[in-house]
């Protein structure tokens, strides 16, 4: 797994089958939506209300678990708690964790996958990031 493989997919190859994560780690700035709280317009577990008329930042938002086949049902965020995301035309992840559990990525088997994607990162120019609210730290491969 690379950094250039997470979310670089053209169309989802998973469904969110009531997954709505992205709706609380991730920030809109179109809503004034900060990230770590949940959006206004979400029915946590079913999806948008204003899913027709949603922000252009919320339709091109890409989520690696959705695009990225070689990912396992483990790492789906409802039950990961993490929500995978590039950034930097794919140089870099982003593992957006749920604030209410800011340990997730220290579980296996992420911590161990963050860890190798970091190291194999260090090889190609790219790297990982924690996001846990607006807080963001750089993973340390070693």
């Amino acid at each position: 797994m690379s950094a250039a493989g997470i979310g670089q997919a053209k169309s989802a190859v998973k469904n969110c089958d009531g997954c709505t994560l992205c709706c609380k780690v991730i920030g809109i700035k179109e809503l004034n939506k900060p990230q770590g709280v949940w959006c206004s317009h979400c029915v946590v577990g079913e999806g948008c209300k204003i899913y027709a008329s949603k922000p252009e930042e919320c339709s091109t938002f890409v989520c690696g678990w959705l695009c990225e086949p070689a990912l396992g049902e483990e790492w789906k965020p409802s039950h990961s708690k993490i929500v995978l995301t590039t950034e930097l035309g794919g140089r870099r992840i982003v593992a957006h964790v749920d604030p209410q559990r800011p340990d997730a990525w220290k579980r296996e088997p992420y911590h161990s996958a963050l860890k190798e994607w970091a190291r194999n990162g260090q090889r190609t120019g790219a790297e990982v990031v924690i996001a846990v609210g607006a807080n963001r730290t750089p993973l340390n491969p070693e």
